[in-house]
Order: structure tokens, then sequence, then C-alpha cells
């Protein structure tokens, strides 16, 4: 399906935390809402504060509709830094519409201007829906991501 509406960006200095909060619950799910409200408040203050690496930016139609937090970081494959997609987020009512292509085109392009040879991002195996999106924008990485709580 094809996006109908225009997109508007907003910049997270004009979203009040509400909104983004609201975005941000539905985004991280049951099974984070544990997560103590001062991660949610310095999630929403970091993307906000443009002296730290992670960036963001929210997308809108008439209203927030989602959002996308990427980072720029050092690769030891690369003389230039290279950029993640941390979070991408689409409000239900709109998937499948192009949001989510739009987001992440919108960060290839910011990475490109930057001089970044890649853009990478991850998704839970169970997304089926997002990596069907994800292999008409990408190729799929042949790694497999651990993760040991500390």
């Amino acid at each position: 399906m094809r996006l109908h509406e225009p997109l508007t960006v907003i910049e997270y200095r004009d979203l009040a935390f509400e909104v983004w909060l609201a975005m941000w619950l539905d985004y991280i799910g049951p099974a984070n809402a544990d997560l103590p409200p001062a991660v949610h408040r310095y999630t929403y203050q970091r993307i906000h504060d443009a002296s730290t690496s992670l960036q963001g930016f929210v997308v809108a139609t008439d209203r927030p509709i989602g959002f996308v937090h990427y980072y720029f970081h050092p690769s030891s494959y690369n003389l230039t830094e290279a950029c993640t997609i941390e979070d991408l987020y689409v409000a239900p009512t709109h998937r499948g519409q192009g949001v989510g292509r739009w987001l992440i085109e919108r960060v290839a392009s910011i990475a490109a201007a930057q001089g970044a040879p890649a853009l990478h991002w991850k998704t839970d195996a169970s997304n089926t829906a997002a990596i069907a999106l994800y292999r008409t924008l990408a190729r799929q990485a042949q790694v497999l991501a651990f993760r040991k709580p500390l």
C-alpha cells in the first residue's frame, strides 16, 4: 500500500514528551512495560539533546504517527562512521502505507549526506511484516545477534 497523506517531520524540540511517550509505550510493548519511568524520560531527553549521539525525529500527518531513533558510530571496517537505526515505530493505523519505508529512506539520506558507508538496523525475527519491507530496502545480513543481561 502507498502513502496517501503527506508527511511532516517534527523535531524533538517541538514535540511534547507525552505525545512521544504514548507512541514509545506502544512501540516497546508489554514485554518491556516494567521499565522504570525514568528510562522513558531519559530516552526522550537524550534524543531531544543535540549534544548526544542518539538522534531522531517524529513523522506526522494530521497527528504524530511514527518515529525513528538513530545514531552514528565508529566502524572498524570503514574510515567514516556508520549509522544504525535503534528504534523505528509506525502507528498500527498507518502500517503498510509506506511510512516505515519513508522513515528508513530519510535516515539513509541523512547518513549518506554525512558520509556513512552503511545504514544498519535489526528487528525481531517474529516481525514478519517489517522483515518483508526491509528485504525490499536492504540486503539481509547473515549474522546472529546475542544479548547477555548484566
